[in-house]
């Protein structure tokens, strides 16, 4: 992860996150999960940051998401974040 000023480059977030990023949702009619979700993604970066929505493909990794804190091992996608 490397940050400048309002930036954060190279985060590697799970892919719940990525459909929250695009969505603001997780894909199903389940709106408690959604919730659920994005509190921990505020939890872990407050209200001012956004996570950019990933362009490319994902990566296996048995790393931790940088964008909710998950620790289950899955696809990866690089992006940044902004404040």
């Amino acid at each position: 992860m490397s940050k400048a000023e309002n930036v954060i480059s190279d985060i590697a977030i799970c892919e719940d996150c990525r459909q929250m990023t695009a969505n603001a949702t997780l894909g199903s009619e389940d709106h408690e999960a959604d919730n659920a979700h994005a509190e921990k993604m505020v939890a872990l970066w407050g209200d001012g940051w956004r996570i950019v929505p990933p362009s490319g493909d994902g990566h296996f990794s048995d790393r931790w998401c940088d964008g909710c804190g998950s620790q289950l091992a899955g696809d990866r996608y690089v992006t940044e974040a902004w404040l």
